[in-house]
Formats: structure tokens, C-alpha cells, sequence
């Protein structure tokens, strides 16, 4: 069964800790999503620190963070847009050991994670970022380009080379239009037919949503002890 937890728009830390901890608590909870926005001057990650680790199907808490940290991922619950571009790249068969990946955006919500996760799994790895010197000089050089950097249309055609896998993890609403941080006309004109683009809408959005199911479930199975 799934239930929302509503608290007025103006709710402070403390409301919103409280909250936390009870559905942390509550045996009938088995998964916890912490929303954004949250209210002006609410820090997510000190609120979130009050989600039970085991609860935490969007991979929020420190606690699952050091658990990636230590390639721990048997029992970590990851971040659920980082996971997604993993599944993805392995729904489509792309091999990620040895070679140059690349990210665009270091938060530790989407560029942090996915970049640990890529060299978990073998590729060679550089995260690019706001104070990064010549950034596409680097972005050209990438065989899989994440960009999940918040920036509309950041990424064009002159920062990718042909033949790269490119993913677009960015989200940005323009009234009823959805556009993500790669402009994905001139993109996909470059890294033509033997590269790949995850576009937006689409892509990493619905395998986030998926990836929160399926970390429900194995927190589900966790908890009780299957």
C-alpha cells in the first residue's frame, strides 16, 4: 500500500524530522521517499539522516551513501536516478569495463553516485563540473557521457564525439514541454548511428520510477527477514 505524508508548505526542520522518524518507526512502513522542493532553508540532507538506512529506497541517508562508498552494494539502497542510468546502460547492453566514462554534475544525488557506480563496474572515470577548466575538451574524449548537471541544453553537439553513449539525466519543465540538460538534436547529429542518446522525456525518468519499486520490494524482503 502506498500512502503520502503531507505537511504544510512552510513546515520547518524539526516538523519534517519528526515526521521522518515516525514513519521510520512505523512497522507498516517499509519505504521512505523524502520529496523535493522542501521548504525554503530546510536542508535535505540533515532532514534526511532521519530516515531508517534500511527504509530509504531513494538512497538518501549517509548511512547508504558510505555503503556505496565501500562498493557495498548487496546491502546499500541507492540513489534512484543513478541506479536508473545503470540499469539502462545495461538494459542496452553497453560495456562499461575500460572504458572513458564521463560526468557532467558532481551532487551527490545523481553525479556523485553515478560516477562511483561506473568505476564499481570497471570504466575509467572523470567528473566534470562548474569549475572544471576546458570542460569539452574532456566531454569529447568520453565513450559514455552521464550529464546530470541541472543546466538546460548544456550539453550540444560540439562536447560529444561520434560514436559516444550518451544519457540525459536532466529534467527541466518549460510549460507543458520537458527538456533535459542535452540538446538532443544537435547531439544526435554528431554521434550519429553507432552512438546511442537517452533521450528526455523518457529514459531515465520512468527507470527511476521502476528502480524506486524495486528498492521497495528488497527493503520489503530486508525487513522481514525473507
Amino acid at each position: 500500500m502506498l500512502f503520502r505524508s503531507e505537511l504544510p508548505s512552510a513546515a520547518a526542520a524539526p516538523q519534517i524530522v519528526a515526521t521522518l522518524t515516525a514513519l521510520s518507526a512505523d512497522p507498516d512502513v517499509v519505504g521512505i521517499i523524502l520529496q523535493s522542493p522542501l521548504p525554503a532553508g530546510v536542508d535535505r540532507r540533515h532532514v534526511a539522516e532521519a530516515i531508517a538506512p534500511d527504509k530509504d529506497v531513494d538512497g538518501a541517508t549517509s548511512a547508504n551513501a558510505a555503503r556505496l562508498a565501500a562498493g557495498d552494494l548487496a546491502n546499500a539502497l541507492l540513489p534512484a536516478t543513478a541506479a536508473a542510468i545503470m540499469e539502462l546502460l545495461a538494459a542496452n547492453e553497453v560495456p562499461l569495463a575500460g572504458r572513458r566514462a564521463v560526468v557532467v554534475g558532481r551532487s551527490p544525488v545523481v553525479g556523485g553516485p553515478v560516477a562511483q557506480l561506473l568505476r564499481l563496474a570497471g570504466a575509467s572515470v572523470e567528473v566534470v563540473h562548474s569549475q572544471t577548466l576546458d570542460p569539452k575538451r574532456i566531454t569529447r574524449g568520453a565513450e559514455i557521457l552521464v550529464v546530470a548537471a541541472g543546466v538546460r541544453g548544456l550539453i550540444r553537439g560540439d562536447a560529444v564525439a561520434p560514436g559516444a553513449v550518451v544519457v540525459d539525466a536532466g529534467i527541466h519543465a518549460v510549460g507543458e514541454q520537458v527538456y533535459g540538460d542535452v540538446d538532443a538534436e544537435s547531439v544526435a547529429s554528431v554521434i550519429g548511428p553507432s552512438g546511442a542518446l537517452s533521450p528526455v522525456p523518457g529514459g531515465v525518468g520512468p527507470m527511476t520510477n521502476a528502480v524506486l519499486v524495486h528498492q521497495a520490494a528488497r527493503a520489503a524482503r530486508r525487513l522481514a527477514g525473507a
